[in-house]
């Protein structure tokens, strides 16, 4: 381990301890100088990345209870909030479409049928990967692209005998794309779920459920990537002036794929059922006409949620023998254990430090030395707090930005006069657009590691579309801040 990393990794507990013994003598408070020291070191490490984000969310189990802010139970209840499983029944769903290559059938179908031509083929692989992260994880829908990307640029290299200009587009379009399809839905993505936990928490009359995100969120992201893909073909305009390319590796592909098998068909048809579970769930109103959701039909309504939902999916494919291997379930815990068990730390993590912030006075008292916020427009804090999570998150993974300033701005929301979601739902989509580093996201460190890409052209195309970014996103912001006010 470096110097350096030893460094950072010293470097949270000590000013922590520092800000402790700081706030000890001038506040005289014992529980808001601990909470203050507890946060700062968890926001050091999240930010610095000293540790791996995972670990950093185990800070809370073992020093709240020892430091006295907050009990052992207390604290692990944060690690079982209901949010947490929907998103493991979302990881169990994205294995079993992965297990049965329904995932792969989906891309390579969307790719073949727009076409041949340079821009078509970044089309198809864009959309595949914006279509693909709705459901599975960003980090997937690409690592499942990047063979038939990099099989085309490989074709392209070898016709012409120079590096092929279509490569940047390629590779930085199917990285973009599924940061922006992770928006779509509130299982898309890790931040969209850190959002609702804290919020259903504070504002439990009025929770974000999967139909209401969808609402918001998935017509802000086909917006975006409209204009990811008619910025592309403007800025990549010489890139796309070859003739018409061979997709043999993808035809390829898809035809050892076979026939579709009946656990694909199953599987699609759970997709459905989900869907349709997940939006008729509370009930639909058409105009005049309210039609009553399917919880009314339990005696307690309320203990019925899109986890529930999730869950209950989740162990259909569990349950469902596969007509392919008759030894074989749709699902097997051989692929359900593959859930990342960090997840639980980072998600238990962030809420702990949420549950902190609340209950130790740090947001009482964030909130009244904000009072200047009440003096700003609503529309100049959205699109200030937009613009900032954009470019922060650029240094930070999304996740951990995400845990780190939601709750802070939840903790604010008296003093913004706004409703919370105006700008809450900005920023939670903000941290998921990122295309500037590397480091920011998972899908721009996976096409950043094919070396097809040099870290400047990452920079200058992930700039232009930070802003173009910032103006749709604020922009709806003040839309829905007008909608729901």
């Amino acid at each position: 381990m470096s110097f350096y990393k030893n460094l950072k990794i010293l470097a949270g507990p000590f000013l922590a301890l520092l800000l402790y013994i700081i706030l000890k003598h001038y506040i005289h408070n014992e529980l808001f100088s601990k909470a203050c020291a507890l946060v700062f070191w968890m926001a050091f490490w999240w930010i610095t990345e000293a540790v791996s984000i995972y670990i950093t969310g185990i800070i809370p189990l073992v020093f709240y209870p020892l430091f006295g802010v907050m009990s052992m139970e207390t604290t692990a209840s944060q690690y079982a909030k209901e949010i947490v499983f929907l998103f493991v029944g979302s990881f169990m769903f994205a294995y079993a479409m992965e297990k049965w290559n329904l995932h792969k059938r989906i891309a390579l179908k969307i790719i073949l049928n727009t076409g041949s031509s340079p821009w078509r083929i970044v089309l198809g692989f864009m959309f595949s990967s914006w279509f693909l992260s709705m459901w599975i994880l960003n980090t997937a829908a690409v690592s499942i692209l990047i063979p038939a990307a990099m099989a085309v640029i490989t074709h392209i290299e070898k016709e012409n005998r120079e590096k092929s200009k279509l490569a940047i587009p390629l590779l930085l379009g199917i990285a973009y794309a599924s940061s922006i399809g992770g928006m779509a839905t509130l299982i898309g993505t890790a931040p969209n779920m850190v959002l609702a936990g804290n919020y259903n928490a504070a504002f439990p009359d009025k929770p974000i459920t999967f139909m209401s995100w969808i609402l918001w969120g998935f017509p802000v992201s086909v917006v975006l990537l409209i204009a990811l893909l008619l910025f592309f073909k403007y800025y990549f305009r010489s890139a796309f002036k070859q003739c018409s390319l061979s997709l043999d590796f993808c035809k390829n592909q898809y035809l050892l794929l076979g026939k579709r098998k009946p656990e694909e068909n199953i599987i699609i048809s759970l997709l459905i059922l989900s869907l349709i579970l997940f939006i008729t769930k509370d009930g639909i109103t058409l105009g005049n006409t309210s039609l009553k959701g399917w919880n009314i039909f339990f005696e307690n309504n309320k203990y019925v949620t899109e986890s529930t939902v999730m869950m209950f999916i989740a162990f259909l494919l569990f349950i469902i023998p596969s007509k392919t291997d008759k030894n074989e379930n749709i699902l097997s815990w051989n692929e359900a254990k593959k859930v990342p068990l960090g997840i639980i730390f980072l998600f238990g993590g962030g809420f702990a430090l949420a549950e902190l912030i609340q209950t130790s006075g740090i947001g009482l008292w964030l909130s009244s030395h904000l009072g200047n916020l009440e003096k700003i427009h609503p529309a100049y804090t959205v699109i200030i707090l937009t613009s900032s999570i954009i470019f922060f998150t650029e240094f930070t993974s999304n996740t951990a930005s995400a845990m780190l300033v939601i709750p802070i701005l939840i903790s604010i929301a008296p003093n913004i006069h706004a409703h919370p979601l105006s700008y809450l739902m900005p920023v939670t989509l903000g941290v998921s657009c990122a295309f500037m580093m590397p480091v920011a996201t998972p899908p721009n460190t996976i096409v950043f590691g094919t070396e097809k890409i040099t870290i400047s052209q990452m920079l200058r195309t992930g700039f232009w579309l930070n802003i173009i970014s910032i103006f749709i996103i604020s922009l709806a912001g003040i839309l829905l801040s007008i909608f729901i006010s």
